[in-house]
């Protein structure tokens, strides 16, 4: 039975404690052609590869970060593989955790792999849109694109039961990915992106940059590569999900969506991600290129009912997450346990 984890800022300081400590996963075939490519080809040849694994990328910026002696955050994964090394960017392969390891020590309603998946699909598709828009191809932009749904990826793993719950809660109730997070982790998905790149050193505002979708004439240039990455994330979401009349017409709306917002015609929306969707194949052949399970209403339900149960997460689980939090918030060790009820509800629990 998967443990109970907390929400609210708990939470943070649960994710924090995991990302900080816990490698994500990574691909089969990203671990083979690594063992290669380390002594065998270029810088750019290397950089190209981690940009098809979304945990491989979020290894090697942890791993450069700590490296790194200037003041300037690492974007790019050429940049981060200069600082860390070819040997050490080997070494990061051979000890992380094979995706499909992963996977089976979570919930079967999270598949792991396809969240991968569509982080990489993303990626080219915002590729596609930034030549299609006349834009030089830019390297931050296919790490932003590709990072975009790391909260779900660090969920997914370190808190499998709240993911689970916020993909039941969009499908039987019909809420959106946001509010349906929000509803069961008491944060938005910002809050959990943040606390990586925190402990990446990224700009808080790498992922998140306030758009108006009503006048995307307005955008700055900043704003313009956010709302195609935004853009690319939302396709691939809607490519890998289950087919329906509700997905074929949320398809429509986000092409004519994205016609607007990137002035680009809709016949050349559709090339670009079809042409997103041929270099995935052909780059990626071992990415479950197949959509989600249909859904299943029931089942959903069933999960959202057994979370509504009065079962809690152990009470010394909790108890330690709050000291921790207060010792983040006020290093104080006096005014910690300076209540009476908190010390004797520790000695009970100790005993």
């Amino acid at each position: 039975m998967i443990a109970r984890s907390p929400t609210g800022a708990a939470l943070l300081v649960h994710l924090r404690a995991e990302v900080m400590h816990r490698s994500y996963p990574i691909l089969g075939e990203t671990l083979r052609r690594i063992e290669y490519l380390t002594t065998h080809t270029s810088i750019a040849d290397l950089a190209s590869i981690i940009l098809q694994d979304q945990g491989f990328m979020a290894i090697v910026l942890h791993a450069a970060d700590k490296l790194n002696t200037g003041s300037r955050p690492i974007i790019t994964i050429t940049r981060a593989i200069l600082i860390a090394g070819y040997n050490a960017i080997r070494d990061l392969g051979i000890a992380a955790e094979i995706a499909d390891i992963a996977e089976k020590r979570l919930p079967k309603s999270i598949h792991l792999k396809h969240l991968l998946t569509k982080a990489v699909l993303a990626a080219h598709h915002a590729g596609q849109f930034r030549f299609a828009q006349n834009l030089p191809d830019s390297e931050e932009s296919s790490t932003r694109a590709l990072l975009y749904t790391t909260d779900e990826l660090t969920l997914a793993l370190h808190a499998p039961d709240l993911y689970a719950q916020i993909e039941a809660s969009v499908l039987s109730r019909g809420m959106s990915y946001e509010d349906a997070h929000t509803h069961v982790t008491g944060l938005n998905p910002a809050q959990v992106i943040k606390v990586f790149s925190e402990l990446n050193g990224l700009p808080a505002e790498f992922f998140t940059i306030p758009l108006d979708w009503h006048q995307p004439h307005t955008w700055t240039a900043e704003q313009r590569q956010h709302g195609t990455i935004h853009l690319a994330n939302a396709f691939a979401q809607n490519r890998l999900a289950p087919s329906s009349p509700e997905t074929t017409r949320a398809y429509d709306d986000l092409v004519a969506q994205a016609s607007q917002a990137l002035d680009l015609a809709q016949p050349v929306v559709n090339t670009c991600l079809k042409t997103a969707w041929s270099t995935l194949l052909k780059r990626s052949p071992e990415m479950p290129l197949i959509r989600a399970d249909p859904p299943d209403v029931e089942k959903a339900r069933a999960v959202l009912n057994e979370a509504a149960s009065p079962q809690s997460i152990p009470a010394v689980q909790q108890l330690i997450l709050e000291l921790t939090q207060h010792v983040n918030e006020a290093p104080d060790f006096n005014t910690m346990i300076g209540s009476q009820e908190r010390a004797e509800r520790y000695v009970r629990l100790r005993d």
